[in-house]
């Protein structure tokens, strides 16, 4: 036990006192104890967390395979955002790009690289937070790793199907439409604040943006609409619009033109952020909006049938290869280049 500064009857319970079995002994107690999570376990995972490697038995289905890695200090810093939204978020992450596949989410393997002055209940809560969104998303647990790291780092690894083919950033043809289902800048504002608390905002508006910065909607349901639809060209925006949206056209050998009044921003943005709630709809990242283009008929037809708002934002079309173009609302056109989140930028 150690006792924490300025707390001296507060014991604090570091993952090095427990030892790597005790703890990995902790988190299968976790898993195990939340009811609600027992009942999804998929009939076909024939062994799970516990042997050298998780076994099931595929089915018929295409499979889908994605993996993503959140590292304390670049995707989040202790104290600013709980450990439990930073584990339902590491899993979110992920399921955006199975449900830009088209996919429905199946396993998950989940790496951790943690201090060992780590605190137990910051375990605790991480897990809880990932059983959280696989209790919301079908998604089930089936191994992973731990290791001893100065920075804590969560790498994840999903598996899904799908029973059509997947929609690829490469399939988008002239004359498409592109359609955006979810909001653009809001997290971006959600992480403003809280890097600068003493913003002013209503309390509404503040949790509004908190709530898609720390705890992002993969967008799974509608995915699998679109690919039962016919939509054949898509991808989650995650490292903001025009990054993706070069990426997108890139990938297609395409171009883009976009109406930056028909992008998809909440007030609440604006009203928080009026002087630059455009560049971080167009430039902000972990929005994880889902990005598609179709031919205006299926459009159409996608609008009655999805509850959730389709923004069509603009069109794909023959030009040079990822150029996008924002039509402003003077009605001027700008040539832009990629400006959203580089790793190594």
């Amino acid at each position: 036990m150690r006792v924490a500064p300025n707390h001296r009857y507060n014991l604090v319970m570091l993952i090095k006192d427990l030892g790597e079995i005790r703890l990995i002994n902790r988190i299968q107690r976790i898993i195990n104890n939340r009811a609600k999570y027992n009942q999804i376990i998929s009939d076909n995972l024939l062994v799970g967390i516990g042997d050298d490697a998780a076994v099931w038995k595929a089915s018929e289905c295409i499979q889908v395979a994605t993996t993503d890695t959140m590292v304390e200090g670049i995707h989040f810093n202790k104290g600013t955002i709980p450990f439990r939204d930073v584990g339902w978020k590491a899993i979110a992450s992920n399921l955006s790009d199975v449900a830009a596949m088209g996919g429905k989410p199946l396993y998950a393997l989940i790496n951790l690289g943690l201090c060992p002055e780590t605190p137990v209940n910051n375990i605790d809560e991480l897990y809880a937070g990932f059983l959280d969104a696989c209790i919301e998303y079908n998604l089930q647990i089936i191994g992973g790793n731990l290791v001893s790291s100065p920075t804590t780092f969560i790498a994840i690894q999903i598996t899904g199907e799908s029973t059509h083919e997947p929609m690829l950033r490469s399939n988008a043809k002239p004359l498409d439409q592109i359609g955006i289902i979810g909001w653009l800048g809001s997290s971006k504002g959600g992480f403003e604040l809280i890097s600068h608390p003493c913003v002013m905002t209503s309390t509404e508006a503040k949790q509004q943006l908190l709530n898609a910065h720390i705890h992002p909607i993969p967008r799974l349901k509608e995915g699998n609409i679109l690919s039962d639809n016919g939509v054949s060209a898509a991808m989650d925006i995650s490292d903001g619009l025009l990054t993706d949206l070069h990426k997108f056209c890139e990938a297609s050998r395409l171009s883009a033109k976009i109406d930056a009044c028909k992008l998809p921003i909440e007030k609440a943005l604006i009203n928080v952020f009026p002087d630059n709630y455009m560049d971080y709809a167009l430039n902000g990242g972990e929005d994880y909006a889902l990005m598609f283009s179709t031919s205006q008929e299926i459009m159409e037809h996608l609008k009655r049938i999805i509850p959730t708002p389709i923004s069509v934002i603009g069109n794909v079309e023959e030009g040079p290869i990822g150029e996008v173009i924002i039509i402003d609302k003077l009605r001027n056109h700008i040539l832009t280049a990629s400006s959203g989140w580089d790793h190594y930028k």
